[in-house]
């Protein structure tokens, strides 16, 4: 027998868990679009992101993690193992 009970308990379990990766995603990048747009500094964040498409280094990280450095970049905010949702108290 599944531990979750039935195999349904457990699908809804990890829609349920997609469905909040996906929304802290979301807060990500409506939050950065926010500065970005608000800072007047769209241009430079958008050559940034150019930028890192042909850069061996950023070949595997998300999209999140590569919007998350191009306004690291761009701002001069210091990245580290934090998110911007952390970095910026944002819940």
């Amino acid at each position: 027998m599944c531990p979750w009970g039935t195999s349904r308990a457990l699908t809804r379990y990890i829609n349920d868990i997609i469905r909040f990766i996906m929304m802290s995603h979301e807060d990500v990048f409506y939050e950065i679009y926010q500065e970005v747009h608000s800072r007047g500094q769209e241009e430079r964040f958008y050559k940034q992101l150019e930028k890192m498409k042909y850069q061996d280094k950023h070949r595997h990280k998300s999209i999140k993690d590569h919007w998350e450095y191009a306004y690291g970049k761009i701002t001069g905010v210091q990245q580290s193992d934090e998110s911007f949702l952390k970095t910026h108290d944002i819940k």
